[in-house]
């Protein structure tokens, strides 16, 4: 504490030696009072004799050292008993509960992409396989054409065993759609094995002289979720036919006519002969 003429004009903490100034008049509130030290913390006695009773003191002051009111102005000290302590508890949301809030939304945010997408990637895998689909007709439209290449007649195989028999260059994995649940065939279950052929093959009776009109091999509808069925014409072509066209088609296959204008064999038979005994093909 610093003496000087009349009353101290400031105040010292013994402990860390922080210096308070006392405005003219203010002494009697601190003298003979303990205070806590704004900067070490410590609460110390101010020496002199006790003056008279202070006015009422504003609140506690805690988490700061700005002055507050009722305090000396600025550069002053803050009234004496009133110490510093940790800052309050801010009221509101824990961080847990914000982590929690925060989660959920994305979760919302995230879900709602998903929603879309994965109808679209679903379409999109379909899509693939009826990519893949058309290619294994291709290969055994190739392979149905290279075995009428060596027929004096020209004549496709009979049936699709015909053509395995003969040795053409052929993956048996093509006899298998990949949107349908089969299994290729293997040498110990072959194409005549339910399960491990995915087409119908309609060719017999054809030749390699027939146009690209005329139907070589087709798969049933349940192949792709009755969206469509891939066809193999007489020139090699394949193409996509949609429900309807697939339906027709196949009815008239069935009946055994050819959507080119021919008298279509029936699965796994030779070509019928028309009610007027005309056997020939281009009728």
């Amino acid at each position: 504490m610093t003496q000087t003429t009349g009353e101290p004009n400031e105040i010292t903490c013994p402990h860390c030696g922080q210096t308070y100034a006392v405005q003219p008049g203010q002494w009697a509130q601190y003298a003979g009072r303990s205070i806590a030290c704004t900067k070490c913390g410590q609460t110390f006695a101010v020496a002199g004799p006790a003056g008279a009773a202070p006015p009422p003191l504003p609140p506690p002051v805690i988490g700061g050292y700005a002055p507050q009111p009722g305090y000396p102005q600025a550069g002053g000290i803050p009234p004496a008993g009133y110490g510093y302590g940790p800052p309050p508890q801010k009221k509101g949301m824990s961080g847990g509960a914000i982590a929690a809030i925060v989660i959920g939304a994305l979760v919302v945010v995230l879900a709602c992409p998903a929603s879309v997408l994965l109808p679209a990637l679903s379409r999109a895998r379909e899509q693939a396989r009826r990519v893949k689909c058309a290619s294994n007709l291709r290969q055994i439209g190739l392979a149905c054409i290279m075995y009428a290449n060596t027929q004096r007649d020209g004549a496709f195989p009979d049936s699709f065993q015909t053509l395995i028999k003969s040795g053409q260059p052929l993956d048996p994995n093509a006899f298998v759609c990949p949107s349908s649940k089969d299994d290729p065939p293997t040498a110990t279950a072959g194409i005549n094995v339910p399960g491990h052929l995915s087409y119908v093959y309609a060719g017999t009776g054809l030749t390699n002289q027939a146009g690209g009109t005329e139907v070589l091999a087709y798969e049933p509808l349940s192949n792709h979720k009755n969206d469509g069925i891939n066809v193999l014409y007489a020139d090699g072509h394949v193409e996509f036919q949609g429900r309807a066209n697939a339906q027709q088609l196949i009815q008239q296959l069935q009946s055994g006519r050819r959507p080119g204008g021919t008298f279509a064999p029936a699965p796994g038979v030779g070509n019928p002969t028309p009610a007027d005994g005309d056997t020939s093909t281009d009728k």
